[in-house]
């Protein structure tokens, strides 16, 4: 792959920098990566964001319904992955909001704030997440403990959720329109970020 030029290279300097990577930031130089358009701003241009791991992460593309990942994890994301850092309501309600964005009910919904481009292309861009509607945290937690861990367990094995998981998300929008449930949802206002 580095003789084909493809990009597998990820650098996280702590501390001295040893002649090797003092070599490898020259090559970055020679190649021109210190003025691309996110490193000519940071200084030192090959410095990583300060950032802690996302709880969730979202695929950026998607086809046929978008990707999130429950992150339990000390990775951060890359540009693949958009993190979301659920506001100071939403942390204690992480794996509640993963499962609403498990649901078909979510896919509905943020599939409103989704860019869709031709050939059924889907992109969230960072910002479309933080203005994306979620249920209120006084929904959330109404939803038992025990449905939360046996519905995450479902998740870790690859399985859909239940059907009464299902059914509560639905009730959100049942036989109403998106803004006669305003009282019933609410802005996530997360910080996303690439």
């Amino acid at each position: 792959m580095v003789k084909s030029d493809a990009r597998v290279f990820v650098l996280n300097i702590n501390g001295k920098i040893p002649p090797p990577v003092e070599q490898y930031i020259q090559y970055g130089e020679e190649k021109g990566y210190h003025q691309r358009y996110l490193t000519m701003v940071r200084n030192p241009w090959y410095r990583l964001e300060h950032r802690v791991p996302a709880p969730l992460l979202f695929g950026v593309f998607s086809r046929d319904g978008f990707k999130v990942i429950r992150n339990y994890s000390d990775a951060i994301n890359l540009t693949c992955y958009h993190g979301f850092y659920p506001n100071l309501f939403g942390q204690q309600f992480v794996d509640r909001l993963f499962l609403y964005f498990q649901s078909r009910t979510a896919r509905a919904i943020l599939r409103l704030s989704m860019r869709q481009y031709g050939d059924n292309l889907d992109k969230f861009e960072p910002n479309d997440l933080n203005g994306a509607f979620a249920p209120s945290p006084d929904y959330l937690a109404a939803i038992s403990l025990e449905m939360v861990n046996e519905s995450m367990e479902r998740c870790a094995k690859g399985l859909p959720l239940a059907v009464e998981v299902e059914q509560m998300f639905e009730a959100l929008i049942e036989n109403a329109q998106l803004k006669a449930i305003a009282n019933n949802l609410c802005a996530v206002t997360a910080h996303s970020s690439t």
